[in-house]
């Protein structure tokens, strides 16, 4: 092949990459809007808790607790589940954990507006004990008259 002819075979080839270049940056500047990174900035919603226990009913003069006394047996008190409820009216709520040691107590970090709830079962009550937490504390937790079932 001549010097000419490879010459032009050369340029041409230079021309056709050159032209693909061109083309592929095009492509990367042209081929659709800009997309920023973005950043998450909040907005969202952010839930303050306290800390908060709830317990059972005090002890009498005879050092009896009325509902905790009547959840167990002759060995004590048995593991009972703590709840949240959130809305009495809908029965909204969630099993938040199991306290195993027949504690009549149990801590947790709560919403302000949130019932802290157990649902007993026993001889002589079958039902809720709660109390709505306003802020941090200790609360004792009464007898409610929610008609709603726990739901395990």
């Amino acid at each position: 092949m001549p010097k000419e002819d490879q010459m032009k075979k050369l340029v041409s080839s230079a021309a056709a990459l050159a032209l693909m270049v061109s083309q592929a940056f095009a492509c990367q500047v042209n081929c659709g809007p800009v997309v920023p990174n973005m950043k998450y900035g909040g907005g969202g919603v952010k839930v303050q808790t306290v800390k908060a226990t709830a317990c059972f009913d005090v002890q009498n003069q005879f050092g009896e607790r009325y509902i905790l006394d009547a959840i167990g047996d002759k060995n004590g008190p048995f593991p009972y589940t703590a709840d949240f409820v959130y809305n009495p009216k809908t029965g909204s709520h969630e099993v938040i954990k199991t306290v195993s040691n027949g504690s009549p107590c149990w801590t947790h970090r709560v919403a302000i507006g949130t019932w802290m709830a157990v649902y007993v079962t026993c001889k002589t009550y079958t039902g809720w004990v709660a109390v709505k937490v306003t802020g941090p504390g200790t609360y004792v937790m009464t007898k409610v008259s929610w008609s709603f079932a726990e739901k395990l």
